[in-house]
């Protein structure tokens, strides 16, 4: 016990005698058991959210392609698809069928829009088995004038009232039928009645805030056309789906209401397939984790690479004093022991402060990943065990390599201070370090200016500005003087009601279109081209006169396609007078679809501005919303988004990778850092007797600087040509997924070559400095 107590009493005392290394060593342990443990942590709760669906194994999700729009895969479908399947094939067992509501809630403030809100089939509780906290959520979903809230928003309606019984007046959009298929729809008041609470769905694939019922009838009828629907089934047991699915296929009048090819996804299989404008679902790109589990390990290795080289450098430097312990009889298995000691209480000790640190950084690490994690789910079941293990991995995989390394110098070596001075598997490791930073600084390069190109395809994005009203308190003649007087201002060059992204869509023949209702500012605020034919000759809105893009010219014919003449969606005819530029209204993955731009005076009924080259996002901002103020007195104030943001918000997925990746580079740039500034101490402290010799023989200081920093100088040029290929493969596979993307460059990669030589060349240039310095007569005393 005695002897145990001295150990670790003389642990903390060399820990005293060595504060820097010993800063370091917690330094580097800290970062790597933070960033690893967090980015663990955080695809270990994703897999949890995959697979949160009861019954995973038998439920699925129908999936359809939308050959309307660029044949992208939806989850949203016709409402009476999921009651003729089940109707028509036996294998499946039930349905559960979502539909979107667009409605507002009346407040004495004006009118606030409803986020998450639907109607459901009362199978939804046999489905998803949500967590009920109040009330009687059952009798909620079986009728369709009750709601049931989840708590958060229960908090964010009716703050710490219990929301039971409140009652919620709702403008809602209401059919009115006229004839047999033929209808329009109001707006209308109805009141509703909280009658259930129920859990966040945190750790669910289903996102929602508000529920009501759903009635099997409204499936199938004509008004729902349109709408948003997300259907659920549960197959029987002995149901095979692929045998399922070619039944759907060849089941005409089904696949009439799919408007494609219908699939069965795996509920399991949910969560990492996200598909386009769903608004039901939660979804998470799988490339996003695999990425974040690549850089966990990496940084955890870098940190025991730190660890490793600092702890050697420390043991060689005290390597005279093992030495006088062994000739004294210490045994190995007790200072093996002792170094393990060391070693697992610096591993415990940095896992509590990366702990602490983790508890303070969830809430960043929380938005810049769109995630919901929190110190429990950290520590959440299996994640228990797999800290546990690599606390004990970390406590004796690098001692283990130390004494093995400690144990291969010759005792008399030891006492003669004639210990090998090069370690192969230090540079090695130093190497490795400057490999992953660098290709960590080169992916982030790439991905910025991918995102940057994205932001700038269309000419003046950053001055392109919709403005959108962020409560309903207003009448259509306010909005449409305050469009007026927007006019007037001098920071804004035009002003346009025509949507940055399309109105709706068409068919004609084979042809799939998106289309676009033009007013006479359209051409000078998005700077949209004509390379063939004219104008509109006027912007009536019964005009006959249509201009299209290259792409819907390439499928007719280029040289057929002025004067050509189609069937329009409203079942009118138009004729082709002009051919505009391609350019992208959706993400870039997706090729540019055939459009049509008609003329309109009235546009879509928008509002963009277009701000003059001088005039600030700022300031502009400010301009409308006084504006604003002013007009509508007692609403909020204006929602403005650059067309820049609003295609970079097309790639949500990518920008928050290019978060994580640009975090983490810094981080490994650290510890790469340091890893670096401790073998260049060891590098100066074993080649003192050189360096004496070499200063007594005539050598300069900066000639002793170049000889320290020239070896590190050659490794880190070696770990940037190790890099360099990888760079390149990982940013050509990540941009694979684009269709439209920045053109290549080297200058990116030679930036980071340059800023990781640059990180290098300070780290050593001191420790290079301070040998230059030395006195020759002080470093042959300790020789004496």
């Amino acid at each position: 016990m005695l002897i145990k107590y001295v150990q670790i009493k003389m642990i903390f005392r060399g820990w005293a005698r060595n504060k820097v290394y010993t800063f370091i060593s917690l330094l580097s342990l800290v970062s790597g058991l933070t960033c690893s443990v967090l980015l663990i942590a955080f695809v270990m709760r994703e897999y949890r959210i995959a697979d949160s669906v009861p019954d995973s194994e038998c439920t699925y999700i129908i999936e359809s392609e939308n050959s309307q729009y660029n044949h992208v895969k939806m989850f949203s479908v016709e409402s009476e698809l999921p009651v003729r399947l089940q109707e028509t094939f036996p294998d499946i067992r039930d349905i559960c069928v979502f539909k979107g509501e667009d409605a507002a809630i009346v407040q004495d403030k004006g009118l606030l829009y409803t986020e998450k809100y639907f109607s459901v089939l009362p199978e939804f509780l046999d489905f998803f088995k949500p967590e009920v906290v109040s009330g009687d959520l059952e009798r909620v979903l079986s009728g369709t004038t009750e709601l049931a809230v989840s708590e958060s928003y229960g908090r964010k309606l009716f703050g710490e009232e219990n929301p039971l019984g409140k009652v919620l007046t709702m403008e809602i959009r209401k059919y009115m039928p006229v004839e047999k298929g033929y209808g329009y729809w109001v707006d209308a008041r109805q009141e509703y009645t909280v009658a259930a609470v129920f859990k966040d769905m945190k750790n669910s694939i289903l996102c929602c805030n508000m529920l009501q019922g759903l009635s099997r009838e409204i499936l199938t009828r004509e008004e729902t056309q349109g709408l948003e629907f997300y259907a659920f089934v549960k197959l029987n047991p002995k149901a095979d789906r692929f045998v399922l699915e070619k039944k759907i296929d060849q089941n005409a009048g089904l696949m009439e209401l799919a408007d494609g090819k219908v699939r069965l996804l795996p509920a399991d299989q949910i969560y990492f397939n996200p598909t386009e404008y769903c608004s039901l679902l939660r979804g998470r790109d799988k490339s996003l984790l695999y990425i974040s589990l690549s850089i966990a390990l990496a940084i955890l290795l870098i940190a025991c690479f730190n660890y490793v080289n600092i702890s050697m450098t420390r043991n060689m430097q005290r390597l005279r004093n093992t030495g006088q312990q062994m000739v004294c009889g210490a045994l190995v298995g007790s200072m093996r022991l002792q170094l393990i000691t060391e070693t697992f209480i610096q591993v415990v000790l940095s896992f509590g402060i990366a702990v602490w640190l983790i508890y303070e950084i969830l809430p960043v690490f929380n938005a810049f990943l769109g995630a919901d994690l929190s110190l429990s789910a950290v520590f959440y079941g299996p994640a228990r065990i797999v800290f546990l293990l690599l606390i004990v991995v970390l406590s004796v995989g690098p001692s283990f390599y130390i004494f093995s390394r400690l144990g291969k110098i010759q005792l008399s070596a030891v006492l003669k201070n004639e210990t090998q001075r090069k370690s192969e598997l230090i540079k090695g490791m130093v190497v490795a370090q400057f490999v992953v930073s660098a290709v960590l600084v080169a992916v982030v390069l790439n991905i910025h200016r991918q995102m940057e190109y994205i932001a700038h395809s269309r000419p003046d994005s950053d001055r392109i500005v919709a403005v959108n009203p962020t409560s309903g308190n207003f009448d259509e003649k306010t909005w449409d003087a305050f469009r007026n007087q927007l006019r007037t201002l001098p920071e804004i060059e035009a002003v346009t009601t025509t949507k940055m992204t399309q109105n709706m869509s068409g068919q004609t023949g084979d042809i799939n279109y998106c289309v676009f209702d033009c007013d006479d500012s359209y051409f000078d605020v998005y700077g949209v081209k004509i390379l063939m034919g004219n104008g509109f000759s006027s912007l009536s809105a019964k005009s006959d006169q249509v201009l299209v893009n290259e792409t819907f010219a390439s499928l007719v014919g280029k040289s057929a396609i002025l004067g050509y003449t189609f069937d329009y969606w409203d079942k009118s005819r138009k004729t082709v007078v002009g051919v505009v530029n391609d350019f992208q209204v959706d993400r870039f993955s997706m090729r540019i679809p055939p459009m049509v731009l008609h003329p309109d005076p009235s546009g879509a009924g928008r509002l963009v501005v277009k701000a003059g080259e001088n005039t600030s996002y700022a300031d502009l901002k400010m301009k409308i919303n006084t504006l604003w103020y002013e007009t509508a007195p007692g609403n909020t104030g204006l929602s403005c988004l650059t067309m820049a943001d609003i295609y970079k918000g097309f790639h949500r997925d990518e920008l928050r990778l290019m978060k994580t990746v640009w975090i983490f580079m810094w981080v490994s740039l650290l510890l790469t850092g340091v890893g670096l500034f401790g073998l260049a101490w060891y590098t100066v402290e074993s080649r003192k007797k050189e360096i004496g010799v070499r200063k007594i023989n005539g050598a300069s200081g900066n000639q002793v600087m170049l000889l320290i920093c020239r070896q590190f100088m050659i490794w880190i040029g070696v770990a940037f040509l190790i890099a360099l290929p990888l760079a390149f493969y990982f940013t050509e596979e990540w941009m694979k997924q684009f269709l439209y993307k920045a053109d290549f460059t080297l200058w990116t990669y030679l930036l980071a070559g340059g800023f990781i030589f640059s990180v290098g060349f300070l780290t050593v240039i001191w420790q290079s400095r301070a040998a230059a310095g030395l006195n020759p007569v002080e470093m042959f005393k300790n020789e004496i």
